[in-house]
């Protein structure tokens, strides 16, 4: 398990995104269904779901016959982190006494109603810069998850391609198989998921796939919380700029609609500006002596 995790890193890199400057917060606990107090809303009992207008007459759930689930928009607006933690009393509050009594109680009258409590999105992942809201909506988990073999054709030069349309940009990008992802497509060519799913990889859960990242770094004595969605910034610095891939073909890998957004990628690389400026004083013939340096 842990050599297919360290050989699906590098196909990750084609897709993940970068999450380098969002916002370093926890991701608050998964809620407990089972427990009352993580639904805003549930049949037979007293809560906002209740509201119905003076004039008409409350109707017991027991004579309901339908079942309505009703998720509320986001109302994190305030705050620090990407996604609300579901025990914030405020919050919460504010939740059941705006959207949940204007919209859920307005299938009062004939449906028992559910609502449950979430870890929603900040209202700044709906508008922030693309690399702080990717983590929120987890687009380059599902970019993966769901390449299946239509996705794989031979490219020009002969060799096998993937081609696929990102899901945030729905802008189609074209990637050459690396030999080491090369090598994870065939390892799982047979696997049952793969086969029940019509998929190339037998992808887990966003959640499972941090966490086995996260022990691979323990393992390797890595400090840096690594992440699904970092992979994107590593294989657009270190695997492909870094070894000289043109700009303008890292940025059709990426799927970018505009070089500008390739080049946020190529701004933190002094170490190959400094690289590429040696080569050119090499063709050149230029000779910089060294600096003398005088000890009064």
């Amino acid at each position: 398990m842990k050599n297919y995790l360290l050989l699906l890193l590098t196909l990750m890199c084609l897709f993940a995104n970068a999450q380098e400057n969002s916002i370093n917060a926890k991701a608050p606990a998964a809620p407990d269904y089972s427990n009352p107090k993580n639904w805003s809303v549930l049949p037979f009992r007293e809560d906002a779901g209740d509201a119905h207008p003076d004039n008409e007459p409350w109707i017991s759930d027991s004579l309901k016959e339908v079942d309505v689930f009703y998720i509320y928009p986001t109302m994190f607006m305030k705050g620090k982190g990407w996604n609300a933690d579901v025990a914030d009393k405020k919050l919460n509050k504010r939740i059941d006494s705006k959207p949940v009594r204007s919209q859920a109680s307005v299938f009062n009258a004939s449906c028992r109603v559910y609502a449950p409590r979430y870890r929603q999105a900040h209202i700044r992942a709906f508008y922030a810069k693309p690399e702080n809201s990717k983590a929120a909506f987890d687009l380059a988990y599902s970019d993966v998850k769901k390449l299946t073999k239509d996705h794989v054709i031979i490219g020009i030069d002969g060799e096998r391609w993937i081609k696929v349309n990102r899901t945030k940009t729905d802008t189609r990008s074209s990637i050459p198989i690396l030999p080491s992802a090369q090598a994870i497509l065939d390892k799982y060519v047979n696997h049952p998921k793969c086969s029940a799913e019509k998929t190339l990889l037998p992808v887990s859960s966003n959640q499972k796939m941090n966490g086995y990242l996260k022990e691979i770094a323990a393992i390797c004595g890595i400090e840096k919380n690594i992440t699904f969605h970092i992979a994107r910034h590593s294989f657009a610095t270190t695997v492909t700029l870094q070894n000289d891939v043109p700009i303008e073909s890292v940025s059709k890998m990426l799927g970018h609609k505009s070089i500008r957004t390739t080049q946020h990628y190529a701004k933190v690389l002094d170490k190959k500006v400094s690289n590429d400026m040696a080569l050119l004083k090499e063709k050149m013939g230029v000779k910089i002596p060294a600096a003398k340096v005088r000890i009064a």
